[in-house]
């Protein structure tokens, strides 16, 4: 294996930003190759624009000088470690010189549908990439005590098809295709790793997560869950991250990894959340929107035969008993509840506080109960209020969700919650009357962690 090293900094080695460097590089295998070179000592010049090295001399830049070496070391390298201090929030002169030189590796701008350079030799893509950045005067033995290194090797497994066609009114993928070479690869880099990150997922592709066609199915592309089972049996100890706009059927090796993280689709700060919460710098609080099925079959639209409906219509058979309510009306187990979500931390609830009779004339209601951080670091919950209404003239779900609040503790730190609500909380809208109504009665609240995880709950009374 090869490194190169290229340090922006003009103190060379005696900069700060080498010495995280070399912290960094002494976690490679023993036989590493490393090649340094200083930007301060080259003669790079700025890139004039000339657009030679795609008409002139395609893949070459026309000018002679440093940028030569610096072109014939990234191709021989497996990794590139650009090292750096920041400079009024940016890149030190030097390195934007550079990086405007590496114009060459890319092929003309095309206006196409995906509109961005392609590059002009797909190998460029096995490289790593490293940034390594300091700033201010940090004291330097405390940043090269908190650097803790260690060799990822990346195996991407499988490869997104970029041809999309229309069949009729749906638009299809070959989402089955899977290379075999790629498969291999993984299974044999998961085989050596002692921990594996997967991280795999939907697409915003036609007949993926796309917006304005439904999937016709939940099961993951590209045969991920062949995959995954493979990654699986060589190494147990695997995070599988997910990064989806909604469910999809995980049972056939769910109960076999280590972690899940369901990442939904994240913005241009994505890898650095998701890199803060699976190294545990930040406590994951968030609580799933949705309920995850088992299978697409326990879906309402399949249980009541609606699915991919008619002539391009869809009867919602389930009227209120949508998604949560559904499976908590008809006792159907999910993968994952609606707001379910785990810590790094736990808590308890406990003595919960309400008025047993409630009366129509009431404008609010208060419940409150107590919340306790049991666990060993700071977290935050999102404790949920459902009501169960016992008896009712009209249809309605064994549970709603009416009310939520979040809430942070210190370890061993307890915190009284009060979740208010309106009186139309505990009110149905009658669709003959067109109008919300009361119905006296007993109802329960339950106050959980999820809309199965429930703590408590309390029975109450409501009087004209």
């Amino acid at each position: 294996m090869r490194v190169l090293v290229l340090n922006a900094s003009p103190k060379g080695e005696q900069s700060h930003t080498m010495a995280i460097t070399r912290a960094f590089l002494s976690g490679f295998p023993e036989g590493t190759q490393t090649e340094l070179l200083e930007l301060r000592h080259l003669n790079i010049r700025p890139c004039t624009g000339c657009l030679g090295c795609w008409t002139k001399t395609p893949g070459r830049c026309v000018q002679r000088d440093d940028m030569d070496r610096v072109y014939a070391a990234i191709a021989a390298a497996d990794v590139v470690v650009e090292s750096f201090p920041l400079y009024f929030y940016g890149i030190p002169g030097t390195l934007k010189t550079l990086t405007d030189r590496c114009l060459p590796y890319t092929k003309a701008y095309g206006w196409s549908s995906r509109a961005v350079h392609e590059l002009r030799d797909p190998a460029m893509l096995e490289k790593r990439l490293v940034l390594i950045s300091t700033c201010w005067h940090t004291g330097i033995d405390r940043l090269y005590a908190a650097v803790r290194t260690a060799y990822a090797e990346y195996a991407p497994g499988y490869q997104l098809n970029k041809k999309a066609y229309k069949v009729g009114h749906w638009f299809t993928n070959e989402f089955d295709k899977f290379d075999e070479e790629l498969y291999k690869k993984a299974i044999n880099t998961a085989a050596q790793a002692e921990l594996v990150i997967y991280i795999g997922g939907t697409s915003h592709e036609h007949g993926s997560d796309c917006e304005g066609y439904d999937k016709p199915n939940l099961k993951l592309p590209y045969q991920q869950d062949r995959l995954l089972k493979g990654i699986l049996e060589v190494n147990p100890n695997t995070v599988v991250v997910l990064i989806s706009g909604g469910p999809v059927e995980i049972g056939e090796w769910y109960n076999d990894a280590t972690a899940l993280l369901h990442g939904s689709f994240l913005g241009m700060e994505g890898g650095n959340a998701l890199a803060r919460t699976l190294f545990g710098e930040v406590n994951p609080s968030g609580k799933l929107t949705t309920t995850w099925c088992k299978r697409l079959e326990d879906m309402p639209d399949h249980v009541f035969g609606e699915y991919p409906g008619i002539n391009d219509t869809v009867r919602f058979k389930e009227g209120l008993m949508v998604g949560y309510r559904y499976f908590d009306t008809y006792r159907v187990v999910p993968q994952f509840e609606f707001g379910y979500g785990l810590s790094y931390t736990t808590f308890t609830y406990s003595n919960i506080k309400m008025k047993p009779v409630w009366k129509e004339s009431d404008t609010e209601f208060a419940v409150s109960f107590t919340i306790t951080n049991t666990g060993k670091r700071y977290g935050q919950e999102i404790a949920q209020l459902y009501l169960h209404q016992n008896k009712c003239s009209v249809e309605r779900p064994f549970k709603e969700l009416k009310g939520f609040t979040k809430v942070g503790l210190k370890p061993d730190e307890s915190k009284q919650v009060t979740i208010k609500l309106p009186r139309r909380a505990l009110q149905y809208y009658d669709t003959e009357s067109k109008c919300w109504k009361d119905e006296p009665g007993m109802f329960t609240v339950l106050i959980g962690a999820s809309s199965r995880d429930i703590k408590l709950q309390k029975d109450f009374e409501l009087k004209k």
